[in-house]
């Protein structure tokens, strides 16, 4: 299943990754930052508790190539992964399993890779790229850009039903942590989602005040309990 993207910004020292897939609720299991200096995203055949150990040791020293290949020299289902991993300090890194499904296939480029499987083809990839180094926005709609990229070039082959995004700053806190669970254009419902918490959260963090609340009305003959 799936295509996703990890990419940093280091001069906003921004870095994270985003996700669509054929499957409800990936972001809860694919995209991590355990102490907010590594983002990992496991996929394929996926397998949280190594895209954790991966960004524990990450957090701890060592370097992308030597987590990678611990973690993996350990897993006997390796073959059937499909990892992605950044930081600010280190660049991307991915790896494809030889029995990850087709098409799969992976392209890095300084600052941001691209990975996915069960795609209608490989464009699919080349049209992330191309989308994320177009953008000029900040690095949350440059990775939705990629998304939206990957999504017309032809995405999961198998449909498509949920979609993440997740960001974080040099301090290690989560700035952007958005997910559309189920939805039948996941890509466009987080693009959609994104400008609503960007009139909002985002004019917060730029300005240090929030917009006037639009929030919902309580329902008829609802009170406040």
């Amino acid at each position: 299943m799936t295509f996703s993207i990890v990419a940093r910004d280091p001069a906003a020292g921004l870095f994270g990754a985003a996700i669509a897939t054929a499957r409800p609720c990936v972001g809860g299991r694919t995209l991590m930052a355990r102490r907010g200096t590594t983002m990992v995203v496991t996929q394929a055949t996926v397998n949280t508790r190594l895209g954790i150990e991966i960004a524990d040791a990450v957090d701890s020293g060592d370097a992308p190539a030597q987590a990678f290949q611990r973690a993996l020299a350990a897993d006997p289902g390796r073959d059937r992964r499909q990892l992605l991993a950044i930081s600010l300090t280190h660049e991307a890194r991915v790896f494809t399993g030889r029995e990850v499904p087709d098409e799969s296939g992976e392209l890095v480029d300084e600052h941001v890779a691209v990975a996915g499987n069960w795609l209608r083809d490989t464009r699919v990839l080349d049209g992330m790229l191309t989308r994320f180094h177009a953008g000029s926005g900040d690095l949350t709609s440059r990775l939705l850009d990629a998304l939206e990229g990957g999504d017309h070039a032809g995405g999961d082959a198998r449909g498509r039903q949920s979609a993440a995004v997740l960001i974080y700053d040099r301090t290690g806190c989560p700035l952007v942590d958005l997910r559309v669970d189920d939805a039948p254009d996941p890509v466009a419902a987080l693009r959609s989602l994104h400008d609503a918490w960007d009139r909002s959260w985002g004019q917060y963090d730029r300005t240090g005040r929030f917009p006037p609340a639009t929030a919902y009305p309580h329902p008829e003959g609802g009170g406040r309990g």
